[in-house]
């Protein structure tokens, strides 16, 4: 068997312990191979024993049913020495402390986010009614045009090249508002929701 093998084996044997304790072994357990080297690997696995001893002795002190203390001193690395103890009761607590941070900065900094979606909102409708309105007079600018055409086809001309500006003026300011409406309120909601879930999110799995 080799340092592969051992990891999987092991990370599947304790898949019926939290994904903190259960990372929190994984990475002890590499680290140790790391600074053993490759070339202890074949050390390390014979001290260490079976995937099945280790994953016993790790889910006795998850669940507390034994006060395990694991100790290894590697031979071929007699620098190293090893301590592998449960940590998670210090976590919860600063998981905890690090919630109750997250809770405080979301009703404080509420008031700021609400006034941010407002002046959005408002941007946004402004700009879409605007564009329109924008658009309605290009095309009144249009009817004006063909009158003055059959009068002043100089005027008519210049009548005709203000609409077609008036009517891509208020294409703009429609799309622009749109965007704003339907694709940046959106992705700001996103994002903040994205930023509570991983505050929040992955404290419920511990």
């Amino acid at each position: 068997m080799n340092r592969i093998e051992f990891m999987q084996q092991l990370e599947m044997l304790l898949a019926d312990i939290s994904e903190a304790e259960r990372a929190d072994a994984i990475k002890y357990y590499n680290d140790y191979f790391d600074d053993a080297g490759i070339e202890n690997e074949a050390g390390v696995i014979e001290q260490l024993g079976s995937p099945e001893q280790v994953a016993q002795n790790i889910k006795a002190d998850a669940f507390g049913t034994e006060n395990v203390n694991h100790t290894y001193t590697s031979q071929d690395a007699p620098n190293m020495n090893h301590t592998y103890t449960n940590q998670q009761p210090q976590n919860n607590d600063r998981d905890g402390a690090t919630l109750a941070l997250v809770v405080v900065l979301i009703i404080v900094t509420f008031p700021l986010w609400m006034s941010l979606a407002g002046a959005l909102i408002g941007i946004a409708f402004g700009l879409t009614v605007g564009g329109g309105g924008i658009m309605v007079g290009g095309i009144a600018v249009i009817g004006a045009a063909i009158a003055k055409t059959a009068i002043f086809p100089m005027g008519g001309v210049f009548l005709f090249g203000v609409s077609f500006l008036l009517l891509a003026l208020g294409l703009v300011f429609i799309v622009g508002g749109l965007s704003i409406g339907f694709v940046a309120i959106p992705a700001i909601i996103k994002g903040v929701t994205s930023l509570i879930k991983k505050a929040l999110g992955k404290k419920g799995e511990v």
